[in-house]
């Protein structure tokens, strides 16, 4: 305990009292520790990057994107689409997804680009995992093996 005199006057009563300085020294290292963890944690949630090469250019940024092929897998079939604008639909046959005519226009897709490039797959929410695994091995097999998800699948 901590006192404060304040002295003692002939007509007012005396004010001295006591204060308790435990709970203030907990009180003060609670603060403290608190400050400690959100400090590590705001270290934990950084993302360190570092920018290599030089800056974009003039001539880097006329140069078109690289090409791109999304594939769309809804439950009735699937939506081939290029970022060149080009769309292809396959409808499902007889209730199942038609792997073999993904496989033909993807052949196609991968004549016309003279290369492979990457693709984007999206599925709906309504499509059962293992036609999305089928259609990830029809995509290999087709000779397309730069393979992402598209956003909000998976999530």
């Amino acid at each position: 305990m901590a006192s404060i005199d304040t002295g003692t006057t002939h007509r007012r009563r005396s004010i001295s009292g006591e204060l308790p300085l435990v709970p203030f020294v907990d009180l003060l290292l609670c603060c403290v520790m608190f400050l400690l963890v959100t400090a590590v944690w705001n270290q934990l949630g950084s993302l360190h990057a570092q920018a290599t090469g030089p800056g974009p250019t003039a001539d880097t940024l006329a140069v078109a994107p690289p090409l791109q092929l999304m594939v769309e897998v809804h439950h009735d079939g699937y939506r081939i689409t290029g970022n060149a604008g080009e769309e292809t639909d396959i409808p499902a046959r007889q209730g199942a997804l038609d792997q073999a005519g993904l496989e033909q226009a993807l052949t196609a897709f991968r004549t016309v680009a003279g290369t492979t490039q990457p693709v984007v797959l999206l599925p709906d929410d309504d499509v059962h995992h293992g036609d999305v695994v089928a259609t990830m091995d029809t995509l290999v097999g087709a000779g397309y093996s730069a393979i992402r998800m598209g956003s909000g699948w998976g999530s």
